[in-house]
């Protein structure tokens, strides 16, 4: 009876023991599967946005050699080949994007460097990286033009409108403001309260409800830069976050 009730536990312990490796693998393969749902998603809106920056390219080169053909009609043809003043290089990553943030004499980034490199383990990174740079370059063109007088409007006109020859990103991916429902609800609101030196606010704070698009889709895994224009003040304009999307009512 004893060897029977042993032979019995023995049985239940092993079936318990599959049970238990069988549980573990179901949930593995619902973590993969949702890694892998996640990174669907973000080619889906890669490929959008590249088909969007696809066709810019292609309007700038129409715009190019409609130059150039007016260029040549005017008697000026070697004018038509020169080259760039300057020729710009992108990062490839966002930690290459922070240290780069030097360069730019209106541009001041003050916030956690562990958002922008937590983007880098991400698939989309090296076009993210690059379109916040894009973004930073157009902004502080923006700031020096504004503080010197040779600008009154903001970033978004700027962007909207911009000087001819002057850098500019695509005014779609300016957001002015957050919604009332982000700004009214203290759980959202307090992400987007971010740092900035005592000059601009003794608090050392302030709310920076506009920000740029650096990736399509509002998921929390689209990567988002946070700004506060000072140019009226200070000259600068300072980025106090950089990462991925903030929280928001749907993706509490």
């Amino acid at each position: 009876m004893q060897e029977a009730a042993e032979a019995l536990s023995k049985e239940v312990g092993r079936i318990k023991d599959n049970l238990d490796a069988a549980l573990e693998l179901v949930a593995e393969a619902e973590q993969t599967e949702q890694r892998l749902a996640q990174r669907n998603e973000e080619l889906a809106a890669l490929s959008i946005e590249f088909d969007a920056v696809n066709q810019r390219a292609e309007y700038l080169e129409d715009r190019v050699r409609a130059l150039e053909r007016r260029l040549v009609r005017a008697g000026r043809a070697s004018d038509a080949t020169v080259q760039p003043d300057e020729q710009t290089i992108l990062p490839t990553s966002f930690a290459e994007v922070v240290d780069r943030t030097e360069e730019l004499t209106r541009i001041e980034f003050t916030g956690d460097i562990d958002h922008p490199l937590d983007l880098d383990t991400m698939p989309s990174a090296s076009s993210w990286a690059q379109t916040a740079w894009q973004a930073l370059l157009a902004m502080d063109a923006y700031a020096r033009a504004s503080s010197e007088g040779r600008f009154n409007g903001g970033f978004p006109t700027w962007c909207k409108q911009p000087p001819a020859g002057a850098r500019a990103i695509s005014p779609g991916k300016i957001a002015p403001d957050e919604s009332e429902t982000v700004r009214s609800n203290p759980k959202m609101s307090r992400h987007r309260l971010l740092p900035v030196p005592k000059d601009v606010e003794p608090s050392g704070k302030v709310y920076m409800w506009a920000h740029v698009r650096l990736g399509a889709g509002a998921g929390m895994r689209a990567p988002r830069m946070h700004y506060f224009d000072d140019v009226k003040n200070t000259g600068k304009i300072y980025v106090g976050y950089l990462g991925p999307h903030l929280p928001v009512k749907s993706t509490n």
